[in-house]
């Protein structure tokens, strides 16, 4: 027994050894591997700094980087931003895209040493780019005309670039690469766990002393630490870059290392003990297995008489389950009916996604393309022709800004936060202001409006700009829904409680009854041939509603196909004002709308 445990012992001790053997041959494959992918980003940003520096103290002409780049590849591949300052720290040209407004990277700490006079290639710690807008690695050079500072070259590689060989390539759980600059700063670190992570410290004392120890009489070297940020002790190897001033550390888990091994000496100790533990057991389970021969008949009798009272629980039970499969039918009935409403929904809003991505895409496209023409200038001086298409594209922007404002007043609605801005508004100046927002629509689609006479002293209280967007958008579907040389008449009607009702009838294709639900559900629209010839996201009728309702109002739709439709918005007696002086009389006249042409 004694002389296996010894064996047993060896085993494991040479297991130990040939799995800290193998880590550290793959943490040395894993340092060489992305020590190749980072030195040849890191060298072709070098040297396009290095060629724009030659370029720069040759040439009295200010540099283009953008017409340089595309004449010349020796300036880096598209990742490698490059971007050139003057004595002051001001951007003088970049390859990034940016607006016109001057950009200074007189605060960054490049510039500092390059100011100072240090003429060498140095290498940033990672900073957030003024110009591209996300986390970049800086190199930079000192530029100089006849002897004195011109300002800086700056080269800047996107982190992510540096180390896309872990795609490529399985890493432990545990295993950890990091970049360091030669005086301690980590550049960037990368883990499975964590992915890639920038904003660690400097690393540890302990790492520094290692790398400073080996100086320049070792360019790679093992060692073991747990400096890590996590805390875990990795088996690690170094690997310095020949030509620039980084260093390469990959960590390999110890722990992830010996986990077989120590799987592998649980399972022999436990052999071991079973081997002691085998004559117990048995003895054990043959004094269990009498007692349960001896239990189990007496058992026997017991479960006689308890199957002769299940039998008679059985009986009451079936009845019990009888009444629950009636339950079941009725709620599978309802789960049904659930879906089917579920799947109306999905389908409604799958249909809306699909207008509204067709009802932004056209205003998009209408507003790069006459603004591409208008800043390149397409047609030379043409200024009446230019401020025609800037028209367009107000008007598009317009459109977008519409439909974004629906959708956000019916998700304020929906979560019962759009608050009203309470005020008194003339019932004439309401609908007045209501059609002159219509009027081109109407006069495109060569539709006639007609409206009550004027002078009607009716003073409604609510919020002016819902008021308006309540008709706005009933008007702009009346008109949208009646056919050239149709007719639509607004109306204001007092009614018997002392509340107002404002109808607005047109003479369009009609709806059904099924298509006025249709139509008063959110995200559904009634297809047809005259709704797509202006745009609209199918919000207007079911936002006008909720309006409405917040108003303490309702709205009713009566339509029948082919006649028309007829809308009636009702507020109550609380929001309205009436001018005893003005006979009722007056609010059955209606007039001709004039639209100017």
């Amino acid at each position: 027994m004694v002389a296996i445990c010894v064996l047993v012992g060896e085993a494991i001790v040479d297991e130990r050894h040939d799995a800290l053997r193998r880590a550290k041959v793959d943490a040395a494959n894993i340092s060489a591997s992305f020590e190749e992918q980072i030195r040849t980003n890191f060298e072709a940003a070098a040297n396009a700094a290095v060629e724009i520096k030659r370029q720069f103290e040759s040439s009295d002409a200010p540099l283009d980087l953008e017409k340089t780049r595309s004449a010349a590849p020796v300036y880096g591949s598209p990742s490698i931003d490059i971007t050139i300052t003057d004595a002051e720290g001001t951007v003088v040209s970049t390859t990034v895209p940016h607006g016109r407004e001057k950009t200074s990277l007189a605060d960054r700490d490049y510039f500092g040493v390059q100011k100072e006079g240090d003429a060498d290639l140095y290498i940033g710690a990672p900073i957030h780019g003024k110009l591209s807008k996300r986390t970049v690695i800086p190199l930079s050079l000192r530029l100089e005309k006849n002897g004195k500072f011109a300002g800086v070259v700056v080269t800047s590689l996107t982190p992510s670039l540096l180390t896309t060989l872990h795609r490529k390539i399985h890493l432990g759980e545990a295993t950890a690469i990091s970049l360091i600059r030669n005086d301690g700063v980590r550049l960037v670190r990368y883990t499975k766990s964590g992915g890639l992570d920038m904003s660690l410290p400097a690393i540890s004392p302990t790492t520094l002393k290692v790398l400073q120890d080996a100086g320049n009489s070792s360019s790679s070297g093992i060692f073991m630490g747990n400096g890590s940020p996590d805390g875990i002790v990795r088996i690690q190897h170094f690997r310095k870059f020949p030509d620039l001033p980084l260093t390469i550390i990959s960590g390999v888990g110890r722990d992830e290392v010996l986990a077989p091994v120590r799987r592998q000496e649980l399972t022999f100790v436990g052999l071991g003990l079973a081997a002691l533990c085998l004559p117990l057991i048995m003895a054990i389970m043959l004094n269990r297995e009498i007692n349960k021969r001896v239990v189990q008949e007496a058992a026997l009798d017991r479960e006689s008489d308890k199957v002769r009272m299940e039998h008679a629980a059985l009986l009451s039970i079936s009845e019990e389950l009888a009444n629950e499969r009636v339950k079941l039918r009725r709620t599978n009935a309802e789960l049904v009916a659930a879906k089917s409403r579920a799947e109306q929904a999905n389908e409604a809003k799958s249909a809306f996604l699909a207008n509204m991505s067709h009802e932004l895409r056209t205003p998009l496209n209408a507003i790069l393309g006459f603004s591409e023409i208008i800043r390149d200038k397409m047609i030379g001086n043409d200024i009446d022709r230019y401020a025609s298409y800037a028209a367009d594209v107000h008007k598009s922007g317009t459109h977008l800004l519409n439909i974004v404002n629906d959708i956000l007043d019916v998700t304020r609605i929906e979560a019962g936060k759009l608050e009203l801005h309470e005020d008194e508004i003339n019932l004439d100046t309401l609908i007045h202001r209501s059609l002159l927002d219509v009027q081109s629509q109407a006069l495109a689609g060569g539709v006639l409006l007609a409206a009550p006479a004027r002078n009607l002293g009716v003073v409604l209280r609510g919020d002016k700009g819902k008021l308006k967007q309540i008709l706005v958008n009933l008007l702009s579907n009346a008109i949208k829904f009646t056919a050239k040389g149709g007719r639509i008449v607004i109306s204001a009607t007092p009614e018997w409680d002392g509340g107002l009702c404002v109808k607005i009838r047109d003479t369009g294709i009609g709806m059904s009854g099924d298509e006025i639900r249709q139509a008063l559900e959110l995200f559904r629209q009634v297809e047809n041939g005259l709704a797509r010839r202006y745009e609209g996201a199918g919000l207007g009728l079911p936002l006008a509603v909720r309006l409405t309702e917040l108003h303490g109002g309702t709205l009713t739709v009566d339509s029948i196909p082919g006649e028309g439709t007829e809308v009636s918005v009702r507020f109550p007696a609380k929001r309205v004002v009436f001018d005893k002086r003005v006979s009722k009389q007056r609010f059955a006249e209606t007039v001709p709308v004039k639209i100017a042409s």
